[in-house]
């Protein structure tokens, strides 16, 4: 009984998502141009490919793992070359970085509204906003290095 509870019909594909994250980020970060071409295949088909999370409707989208390795990708690159990257850097702290603590800071005061279950799922959805905010200015970073927007075009 009490592994029918842990191992859900779902688990196959959150270890699968969870393996594909990790060879993902360790990809992005050798190859950032085969990493921005799997962003672009995910916009179109990661919308539509959905693997279900146990417990809620909704899912984590191919999109979502995609606009993460990208981050990481863009943060690698500013940590070999920061002094390229203070626009963006700048970009991030004055203009994101104040609705993105509004909005965690609206979740944590919110939290005691929430059904069971509901702050994950609200927490889970702030995390993808929040992925979705820096990919602006991780597609900024990544594409200031000349040898990856040149092969590009």
């Amino acid at each position: 009984m009490v592994d029918a509870a842990i191992l859900t019909p779902t688990t196959p594909l959150v270890y699968a998502a969870g393996a594909l994250t990790g060879v993902g980020l360790l990809w992005a970060v050798k190859a950032p141009r085969l990493a921005l071409l799997l962003l672009g295949i995910s916009l179109l088909a990661g919308q539509l490919i959905r693997l279900p999370l146990p417990g809620q409707g909704g899912g984590l989208l191919l999109s979502d793992i995609a606009a993460s390795v990208i981050l990481v990708a863009a943060w690698w690159h500013l940590l070999q070359r920061p002094e390229k990257s203070r626009h963006t850097v700048r970009l991030v702290l004055y203009v994101l970085a104040p609705f993105i603590l509004w909005s965690l800071f609206t979740l944590v005061i919110g939290a005691g509204s929430l059904p069971s279950g509901g702050l994950l799922v609200a927490s889970l959805y702030w995390a993808r906003l929040t992925v979705y905010l820096l990919l602006l200015p991780a597609l900024l970073v990544l594409l200031e290095d000349t040898n990856l927007r040149t092969g590009l075009t």
